[in-house]
């Protein structure tokens, strides 16, 4: 070991330890100030993803407060439509039911006209004459049924224009329905925080559901509920003035007509009063006459027994019918049928009972007036008979309104509804 002079390694000169040294002092310091660069990035990008992600989430929570805000906004302009629907709706209901208890109430005043029609029909011979009182009492009639006529298309016009409020309001329902849900699907959201136990990982969040629509699709779309709802009213207060129009034309027509029977009766009465003074010696004539309403009174009244064994069978029918068991009880075309028989035979009665009630009372008359007039007063006397009772048949006053009934089609679009007006 005493021969060992030095280690067995290469040797190095002191420059080169120096430069050594110096250039691990330099890769230190690079190391270093890479080190601290990184540190000070991640910090950066850490600060910068903070107030990024609490500046993205402060903007989605305003936004959407904004978007429940304006759903809201829409949300109400919907409900007022609706509300204004529903007033037009009762307004439309009440003009409907105007028009058809006018339509009933004008039924009267058919009756009285055909009635007084049919009374001149009892006139005799010679006294059937086409005058100035039938030509007004069958213009009368054209007009009673052309109001009538007018009143019933208005009224299925106005039930159709309801049947299109409903719609239109159902529309409105659904939709402020659709956005009452968009409205709890978004508060729930916009309570949602990062402590909340309901988030977590979904499989694909940035996909677009199926028909999903725009902003100024869906802005669009609300405007287009309203305006369709805003021109259902439109027609519908038009339907409403039109219906108003055509009852005060209609009962001003009726009223002209009114007046123009009632002047043509009271003149006709004059004239046969001049003749009934003039014309005495057909006093022959009434005698034929009584034997001719005695004969007529007695077929009346056969007709009037011949039509009882009908209405007994049409009537036992129907309350038979009422004893079919509970779900078999419909409203059927035999049951339409036998209700329809029963009413036009008592119809049919009713109109023999007043024929033969007419006919008592000129029997009467004649019997009366050939006791103590002379050979020509009892024919005009019988006409001028009718004639009076024409005139207190068309002057006679309205009765009272009855009750009113909902239709079966009033009743299904209440049900459709789900409103009743009174």
């Amino acid at each position: 070991m005493s021969g060992l002079e030095h280690k067995p390694s290469a040797r190095y000169r002191p420059v080169d330890w120096f430069r050594h040294n110096t250039q691990l002092a330099e890769v230190t310091r690079t190391h270093l100030d890479a080190g601290h660069g990184a540190r000070q990035s991640a910090g950066r990008a850490v600060n910068e993803a903070a107030i990024r992600t609490a500046w993205d989430q402060h903007h989605s929570c305003t936004l959407l407060r904004d978007r429940l805000s304006e759903v809201e906004h829409w949300k109400l302009h919907l409900e007022q439509s609706v509300a204004a629907v529903d007033d037009e709706m009762a307004a439309l209901w009440r003009a409907k039911t105007a028009a058809e208890d006018e339509r009933e109430a004008r039924h009267f005043d058919l009756e009285t006209a055909q009635a007084a029609l049919a009374q001149r029909e009892g006139r005799l011979r010679l006294e059937v004459v086409r005058d100035d009182v039938e030509e007004t009492l069958k213009q009368e009639v054209d007009a009673v049924s052309e109001f009538r006529a007018h009143l019933q298309q208005r009224a299925e016009q106005s039930f159709e224009q309801l049947c299109r409020l409903a719609d239109a309001r159902q529309a409105l329902l659904d939709d402020i329905a659709a956005k009452q849900g968009a409205l709890h699907v978004d508060l729930s959201s916009l309570a949602l925080t990062t402590e909340s136990a309901e988030i977590g990982f979904k499989p694909d969040p940035l996909r677009v559901p199926r028909d999903s629509v725009t902003v100024p699709r869906w802005e669009d779309s609300c405007r287009e509920q309203l305006a369709a709802a805003d021109y259902q009213l439109q027609q519908s207060r038009q339907l409403r003035a039109v219906d108003a129009d055509t009852v005060v034309r209609g009962q001003n027509r009726l009223e002209g007509c009114h007046a123009a029977v009632q002047f043509a009766a009271r003149r006709r009465q004059h004239e046969l009063q001049q003749a009934h003074d003039e014309l005495q010696w057909q006093r022959g004539q009434v005698s034929d006459e009584l034997a001719e309403t005695e004969h007529e009174i007695s077929r009346v009244e056969a007709a009037l027994r011949d039509k009882d064994p009908y209405r007994r069978l049409a009537e036992t029918r129907l309350e038979r019918r009422t004893e079919r068991p509970l779900t078999e009880r419909v409203y059927d075309p035999p049951w339409s049928a036998l209700r329809a028989e029963t009413t036009a035979v008592q119809e049919t009665q009713g109109e023999l009972r007043q024929q033969l009630s007419q006919l008592w009372e000129t029997a009467h008359r004649l019997r009366r007036h050939l006791a103590r007039l002379d050979d020509n007063i009892a024919g005009k006397a019988a006409a001028l008979g009718v004639e009076r009772a024409c005139a207190e048949t068309h002057g006679r006053s309205r009765p009272p309104p009855l009750v009113r009934t909902r239709s079966h089609l009033d009743k299904v679009l209440m049900l459709w509804t789900g409103y009743i007006w009174t």
